[in-house]
């Protein structure tokens, strides 16, 4: 129950929701002297102790254009009130829903919003979208206890490659975000002044469940790869990869005993909520060879144990990766279970392991310190290549360095070519693509200097679907096998590097 204190110029009014309700016009209330008013609120004070009432807020976040940009503004929604905002300069509000959930808008500059209505009803925040001809959407609901358990970051492409990222933080704090951008249409829709892309992205603030253990590691063509044990005994060998978001698996060696569910998703709109199929982007390509999800009641490598884990199931893996009897690939969303990843033995092929530890435990007193950004699912770490700024993609999948031909030729990277060393590579999706290694020197990565490295040249979808192919490259495990240790911090969202 809530008590609401109304106080207006033209008619004083007390209310007490649910309890009491009168109005005192301006002659009445002179009839009152101090020491009545004084006890009536005395009486408000009391009752609202004893009921232990008080208005319920949340936030609730706008985006606003202005002269220097555009900029993400926190305001207060209170409970069973409808707010109105109705400035011109604002054009959205951020959406959150599941986490992993992608909400994404066009804001074109002729279909200019009138209004957005937002009221707080119990646990919900409803909206309403009105615009200039009249047309009113109401839009999905936002959960403010899912909210604020969650992140989200919110990229923001216009006119002339303007580009803007922001962070929220348990639907509470907002940070200018310094990692890429990513454009929800790859560049192929033309923006004109006032027009805007918007991507919002949700994941859990902290990870639940989290897992403990440690696994040897095996060191093939630069993977970093442990055994898998399902039930029954069954056993294969799994890819660790950061730079996957699931876990997948080879439709080979799970038992027939296992339900395969559709993969799919959902799309959330002024519509409605609706499901449809989903669709995996790998860094070549569409993965087509979906069968479906299912659910392992035990899946484990050394002593870690994940218990009821959903994984993706392919129908098989293209020969380039079966033919090593790689069975499946452990994606970030086991490996996010660590509190801090640490890898060791890396630079020395022996004893490798990948442990899932405690953040307090990691010694920080490292070597390196690299800080990523979280965008696209992916972690990105900024860096230059001969003073052209560049970030890259964490991919531990991926052998090698790999770099866009579009980032060398719009930045005049001057690189030389072995033309020894051109070869045909396959992906997930089982497509071939072209690739050349070219040597480039002046390096930074995170502000570790390399006067040179070796770089595979390519054009590869995931740059492309992210429109990210002029700014990106993946740092793969060449990059990290010179470190005797690796460690992943989750939640201070940093990369430690021991010689």
């Amino acid at each position: 129950m809530n008590i609401n204190l109304t106080l207006t110029k033209f008619n004083q009014a007390l209310t007490i929701s649910g309890i009491y309700s009168t109005s005192f016009t301006p002659e009445t209330i002179n009839i009152f002297d101090m020491k009545a008013l004084v006890t009536i609120s005395v009486i408000i004070m009391l009752i609202s102790g004893y009921f232990n009432l008080g208005v319920n807020d949340c936030n609730f976040f706008l985006i606003r254009e202005t002269s220097e940009g555009v900029v993400i503004e926190k305001v207060k929604l209170y409970e069973d009130e409808i707010t109105v905002f109705n400035d011109p300069s604002i054009i959205s509000y951020v959406m959150v829903f599941n986490p992993g959930s992608k909400s994404g808008e066009l804001v074109m500059a002729g279909d200019k919003l009138k209004s957005i209505s937002a009221g707080l009803y119990g646990s919900e925040i409803k909206i309403t979208i009105s615009y200039s001809d009249g047309e009113k959407k109401e839009m999905p609901p936002i959960n403010v206890e899912k909210a604020q358990s969650l992140n989200s970051r919110i990229n923001i492409s216009g006119f002339k490659g303007y580009k803007v990222a922001y962070r929220i933080e348990n639907y509470e704090d907002i940070i200018l975000d310094h990692g890429p951008v990513i454009d929800m249409f790859a560049g192929h829709i033309p923006l004109n002044e006032g027009d805007f892309s918007l991507l919002t992205e949700t994941h859990e603030a902290k990870p639940k469940n989290l897992l403990s253990g440690r696994a040897d590691l095996e060191i093939v063509r630069n993977w970093m790869v442990v055994i898998g044990r399902l039930p029954g005994g069954i056993e294969g060998k799994f890819i660790i990869d950061i730079g996957a978001s699931s876990t997948i698996i080879d439709s080979k060696i799970i038992d027939e005993q296992y339900e395969v569910r559709p993969f799919r998703m959902v799309e959330h709109s002024a519509e409605g909520s609706k499901e449809s199929d989903a669709i995996i982007g790998g860094a070549t390509g569409t993965v087509d060879n979906i069968q479906g999800i299912t659910t392992l009641p035990d899946f484990s490598f050394g002593n870690i144990s994940c218990k009821d884990q959903d994984v993706t199931v392919l129908k098989g893996f293209p020969d380039g990766i079966s033919k090593h009897g790689i069975s499946g690939i452990i994606g970030r969303d086991i490996l996010e279970r660590a509190g801090a990843l640490k890898i060791s033995g890396l630079n020395n092929g022996t004893d490798a392991s990948i442990e899932f530890a405690e953040p307090s435990t990691v010694n920080n007193n490292s070597d390196h310190q690299l800080n990523y950004h979280r965008a696209g699912g992916h972690f990105f770490v900024n860096g230059k290549i001969q003073n052209a700024p560049i970030s890259f993609l964490i991919d531990t999948g991926s052998g090698k360095l790999i770099i866009d031909k579009a980032f060398l030729e719009e930045n005049n990277i001057q690189y030389e070519k072995d033309n020894g060393k051109s070869r045909v590579v396959t992906g997930l999706d089982g497509k071939g693509i072209n690739i050349s290694t070219v040597q480039i020197e002046n390096i930074n990565v995170g502000g570790i200097e390399l006067s040179e490295f070796e770089f595979d040249l390519a054009d590869l979808y995931i740059f492309e679907r992210m429109g990210l192919e002029n700014e990106t490259a993946l740092l793969g495990m060449e990059f990290f096998n010179d470190y005797g240790t690796v460690v992943i911090d989750f939640a201070e969202e940093q990369i430690l590097l021991w010689n």
